[in-house]
């Protein structure tokens, strides 16, 4: 189980959110960061960069063995666990958490392996699982792996039927399948469904930075 405490854990998922965030980093010495995907990513970079700045610690943690361990392949992934290293970020991976609890004005984070991790803040940036309703009644496939509608290289999920942004689990002709949660990508998936939608049978390539 999880207890989540308002004031002093938090989920991203709008530009107030942002804000309020900023706002703690500079009243608190510790916050960690559940999630190791893209915006679990930028904000960890981001933190750890003001981090000797406001004698902050930022803790980054999720349950892949490495940073961006869900879309990306093992050796890029190490080289992202470094980058986000070298930021001041201290990485704790393959870390699934069991509960937290409020103790002694510190938040502690039980993983299930028995490690504690203490902290001031938690956000929790774990990503979100995309309505794959539709599916069963228009019979389209669903990827039993990373979750989405199971498309191919040009988006496609059947004859006539595109699908872009987070719901596509995508095959990318570089890196294999994957599905992507971010705004660059849904941007830039969306504008390339429409294309092939007119004919234009372009795979997608378009690898998605970071912030």
């Amino acid at each position: 189980y999880i207890c989540v405490y308002k004031s002093t854990c938090c989920c991203i998922l709008q530009i107030e959110d942002f804000k309020e965030l900023d706002k703690v980093s500079r009243n608190v010495k510790s916050i960690a960061i559940i999630g190791g995907g893209f915006l679990g990513s930028e904000l960890a970079c981001a933190l750890g960069r003001r981090s000797s700045e406001f004698d902050l610690e930022v803790i980054q943690m999720y349950p892949e063995k490495g940073n961006m361990g869900k879309v990306l392949p093992e050796y890029l992934s190490n080289w992202t666990t470094e980058k986000v290293k070298s930021e001041g970020v201290k990485i704790i991976s393959e870390a699934l958490v069991k509960s937290v609890v409020s103790k002694d004005d510190k938040l502690e984070i039980q993983l299930k392996d028995g490690r504690l991790v203490k902290t001031d803040h938690i956000v929790a940036a774990v990503g979100l699982e995309p309505n794959v309703d539709l599916a069963k009644s228009a019979g389209l496939e669903v990827d039993s792996d990373f979750g989405g509608f199971r498309v191919n290289a040009e988006l496609q999920a059947r004859s006539n039927i595109w699908v872009a942004g987070d719901a596509a689990c995508f095959y990318d002709i570089r890196l294999g399948r994957r599905r992507v949660e971010h705004h660059d990508h849904a941007v830039v998936s969306g504008r390339l469904a429409g294309e092939n939608m007119t004919g234009a049978n372009k795979p997608y390539w378009h690898q998605s930075m970071f912030w």
